[in-house]
Protein backbone atom coordinates (compact mmCIF):
# COMPACT_ATOMS: atom_id res chain seq x y z
CA UNK A 1 0.00 0.00 0.00
CA UNK A 2 1.59 2.96 -0.98
CA UNK A 3 2.30 5.65 1.46
CA UNK A 4 1.33 8.50 -0.67
CA UNK A 5 -1.83 8.92 1.12
CA UNK A 6 1.01 11.47 3.55
CA UNK A 7 0.37 11.34 7.84
CA UNK A 8 1.51 8.21 8.18
CA UNK A 9 -1.26 6.42 6.74
CA UNK A 10 -0.25 2.99 5.14
CA UNK A 11 -3.46 1.12 6.08
CA UNK A 12 -7.05 0.26 7.63
CA UNK A 13 -9.44 -1.89 8.17
CA UNK A 14 -12.16 -2.43 5.90
CA UNK A 15 -15.63 -3.71 6.53
CA UNK A 16 -18.37 -5.61 4.70
CA UNK A 17 -22.12 -4.84 6.65
CA UNK A 18 -25.49 -6.02 5.90
CA UNK A 19 -28.45 -5.92 7.71
CA UNK A 20 -32.07 -6.72 7.75
CA UNK A 21 -35.35 -6.13 10.24
CA UNK A 22 -33.43 -8.62 12.60
CA UNK A 23 -30.26 -9.57 12.11
CA UNK A 24 -26.31 -7.38 11.25
CA UNK A 25 -23.24 -9.11 10.07
CA UNK A 26 -20.32 -7.98 9.39
CA UNK A 27 -16.57 -8.91 8.43
CA UNK A 28 -13.92 -6.46 8.79
CA UNK A 29 -10.19 -7.45 7.34
CA UNK A 30 -7.12 -4.83 7.83
CA UNK A 31 -5.96 -3.53 4.63
CA UNK A 32 -2.23 -2.85 3.83
CA UNK A 33 -0.29 -1.83 6.89
CA UNK A 34 -1.98 0.21 9.90
CA UNK A 35 -0.99 1.77 12.41
CA UNK A 36 -1.27 -0.51 15.48
CA UNK A 37 -2.41 2.83 17.67
CA UNK A 38 -4.88 3.75 15.35
CA UNK A 39 -5.86 0.28 14.43
CA UNK A 40 -8.88 -0.10 17.15
CA UNK A 41 -10.36 3.50 16.11
CA UNK A 42 -10.48 2.37 12.16
CA UNK A 43 -12.29 -0.93 13.20
CA UNK A 44 -14.86 0.77 15.14
CA UNK A 45 -15.39 4.07 12.64
CA UNK A 46 -15.36 1.38 9.79
CA UNK A 47 -18.07 -0.40 11.38
CA UNK A 48 -20.21 2.98 12.47
CA UNK A 49 -19.95 4.40 8.97
CA UNK A 50 -21.42 1.41 7.10
CA UNK A 51 -24.17 0.09 10.51
CA UNK A 52 -25.40 3.96 10.52
CA UNK A 53 -25.98 3.97 6.92
CA UNK A 54 -28.07 0.92 6.80
CA UNK A 55 -29.68 1.73 9.82
CA UNK A 56 -30.75 4.92 8.03
CA UNK A 57 -31.65 2.87 5.03
CA UNK A 58 -29.30 5.90 2.70
CA UNK A 59 -27.36 4.96 -0.07
CA UNK A 60 -24.16 6.35 1.61
CA UNK A 61 -22.88 7.75 5.18
CA UNK A 62 -22.06 10.88 3.61
CA UNK A 63 -25.22 12.70 3.88
CA UNK A 64 -26.48 10.11 6.47
CA UNK A 65 -26.20 11.73 10.00
CA UNK A 66 -22.51 12.71 9.25
CA UNK A 67 -21.03 14.58 12.47
CA UNK A 68 -17.40 14.33 12.78
CA UNK A 69 -17.27 16.19 16.18
CA UNK A 70 -19.31 13.25 17.13
CA UNK A 71 -17.45 10.66 15.71
CA UNK A 72 -19.68 9.63 12.70
CA UNK A 73 -17.77 10.04 9.68
CA UNK A 74 -18.51 9.53 5.69
CA UNK A 75 -16.78 6.66 3.95
CA UNK A 76 -19.87 3.73 3.37
CA UNK A 77 -21.86 2.91 0.74
CA UNK A 78 -24.27 0.44 -0.62
CA UNK A 79 -22.71 -1.79 -2.85
CA UNK A 80 -24.88 -2.13 -6.32
CA UNK A 81 -26.64 -5.14 -6.60
CA UNK A 82 -25.75 -6.06 -3.03
CA UNK A 83 -27.93 -5.67 -0.09
CA UNK A 84 -24.78 -5.04 1.60
CA UNK A 85 -22.37 -1.76 2.20
CA UNK A 86 -18.56 -1.66 2.47
CA UNK A 87 -17.07 1.08 4.63
CA UNK A 88 -13.29 1.42 4.74
CA UNK A 89 -11.37 3.60 7.21
CA UNK A 90 -7.67 4.60 7.52
CA UNK A 91 -7.17 7.53 5.39
CA UNK A 92 -8.93 10.75 4.58
CA UNK A 93 -12.97 10.52 4.20
CA UNK A 94 -12.92 11.19 0.42
CA UNK A 95 -10.29 8.52 -0.12
CA UNK A 96 -11.81 6.41 2.13
CA UNK A 97 -14.59 5.91 -0.37
CA UNK A 98 -12.47 6.38 -3.42
CA UNK A 99 -10.50 3.07 -2.04
CA UNK A 100 -13.90 0.91 -1.43
CA UNK A 101 -14.99 1.51 -4.89
CA UNK A 102 -11.44 0.93 -6.01
CA UNK A 103 -11.50 -2.40 -4.17
CA UNK A 104 -15.01 -3.32 -5.65
CA UNK A 105 -13.65 -1.97 -9.38
CA UNK A 106 -10.77 -4.45 -8.48
CA UNK A 107 -12.51 -7.35 -7.81
CA UNK A 108 -14.95 -7.26 -10.61
CA UNK A 109 -18.36 -6.39 -8.32
CA UNK A 110 -19.14 -3.23 -10.22
CA UNK A 111 -17.96 -1.68 -13.47
CA UNK A 112 -16.99 1.69 -14.37
CA UNK A 113 -20.38 3.07 -14.59
CA UNK A 114 -21.31 2.41 -10.97
CA UNK A 115 -17.93 3.54 -9.93
CA UNK A 116 -19.72 7.52 -11.28
CA UNK A 117 -22.82 6.40 -10.04
CA UNK A 118 -21.30 6.47 -6.53
CA UNK A 119 -19.74 8.70 -6.28
CA UNK A 120 -22.82 11.14 -7.82
CA UNK A 121 -24.83 9.58 -4.73
CA UNK A 122 -22.22 11.80 -2.55
CA UNK A 123 -23.86 15.48 -2.50
CA UNK A 124 -21.20 18.10 -2.76
CA UNK A 125 -18.10 15.97 -3.75
CA UNK A 126 -18.88 14.18 -6.91
CA UNK A 127 -16.21 16.39 -8.36
CA UNK A 128 -13.41 15.78 -5.30
CA UNK A 129 -14.02 11.75 -5.90
CA UNK A 130 -13.50 11.74 -9.51
CA UNK A 131 -10.31 13.69 -9.29
CA UNK A 132 -8.99 11.83 -5.99
CA UNK A 133 -10.48 8.63 -8.21
CA UNK A 134 -7.90 9.52 -10.75
CA UNK A 135 -4.61 9.75 -8.88
CA UNK A 136 -5.47 6.27 -7.23
CA UNK A 137 -5.67 4.62 -10.29
CA UNK A 138 -2.15 6.29 -11.32
CA UNK A 139 -1.10 4.66 -7.98
CA UNK A 140 -2.48 1.61 -7.64
CA UNK A 141 -2.52 0.52 -11.02
CA UNK A 142 1.27 -0.26 -10.79
CA UNK A 143 0.41 -3.02 -7.74
CA UNK A 144 -0.45 -6.76 -8.87
CA UNK A 145 -3.46 -7.99 -7.78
Amino acid sequence: MSAHYGDGRTGGVITLFGRDDVFALYVQAEVGTPDPSKLRRYHTISLEKADRAARFGQFNSWVTDRDPEQGQYGGAFAIPSLNVYISFSGWKEQDDIVFAAYVLLRAELIREEDVNRIFRQHDGICYNLTQRWEEFVDVFEAVPV
